[in-house]
């Protein structure tokens, strides 16, 4: 039996696990390679529901200036940390396709259905990216956007 491509339109993330799920294969030496790390042990990247609520938060800041600042700072921080956990998912990403693209050619003996495997990894590992980079984009904006204004409206003039 030789791979089939019923596993169309799966995303990287669930990739191996649809290896084995979705596709046959013939009978070959060695087994599923996966990553060891999972995308949980990046954290979470939606960090304006992880803060504290900005309602008041710097209002002992001394001045309204000093207050702002803190806001500000605070926000860039929450930025910094969504870029930061967002990268550490796409490393993982990058290193699951590389994975999966190794199992493509260790389980799959005919060349045309591994050319298939790999295009279909890389099929999802872009669906994957776009997804990632498009969740950084509004998790950036509730830190900026949201969060950010919340704070320093809460600061006394």
């Amino acid at each position: 039996m030789t791979y089939t491509s019923r596993c169309k339109g799966v995303t990287l993330g669930a990739w191996l696990i649809a290896m084995l799920l979705c596709a046959s294969f013939e009978a070959h030496a060695g087994g599923p390679l996966s990553n060891p790390l999972a995308l949980a042990s990046c954290g979470n990247p939606n960090k304006y529901v992880v803060m504290t609520s900005p309602t008041g938060i710097f209002a002992g800041a001394g001045s309204h200036s000093e207050c702002a600042k803190a806001c500000k700072l605070a926000v860039s921080e929450c930025v910094v940390a969504v870029k930061g956990v967002v990268a550490c998912y796409l490393k993982i990403l990058a290193v699951t396709a590389a994975l999966a693209e190794k199992n493509c050619v260790i389980n799959l003996a005919d060349p045309a259905d591994r050319k298939q495997c790999k295009k279909d990894v890389s099929t999802g590992y872009r669906a994957d990216i776009a997804s990632f980079k498009l969740e950084r984009t509004g998790n950036v904006l509730s830190c900026t956007d949201i969060w950010g204004p919340e704070c320093e409206d809460t600061c006394t003039p």
